[in-house]
């Protein structure tokens, strides 16, 4: 590449790069304020999914869900407020 020619930056591709090797390992848990519906997008993109309802108890407390979602390495999607107070 000639001296003062920077090379373009192509975004899509790190993006590309990035689903192709590194979200197959990611693990989703649907919390259950999501409708299962999350399930079937996150698995259509190889992302390994589960609705709270195929885990444990519909009842569970948002603490118990973060518990089992750490100590199972999974992340949890959520729309629920709460999760946040969790974290911090």
């Amino acid at each position: 590449m000639p001296l003062g020619v920077q090379k373009k930056w192509k975004p899509h591709l790190l993006l590309d790069y990035i689903a192709s090797n590194y979200l197959a390992f990611m693990k989703i848990v649907v919390d259950m304020c999501l409708p299962p519906l999350w399930v079937d997008y996150f698995k259509q993109s190889n992302i390994e999914a589960s609705h709270w309802t195929q885990i444990g108890d519909v009842k569970a407390a948002d603490r118990e869900i973060f518990a089992w979602a750490k100590d199972h390495g999974y992340i949890v999607f959520t729309h629920d407020l709460d999760f946040g107070a969790i974290l911090a």
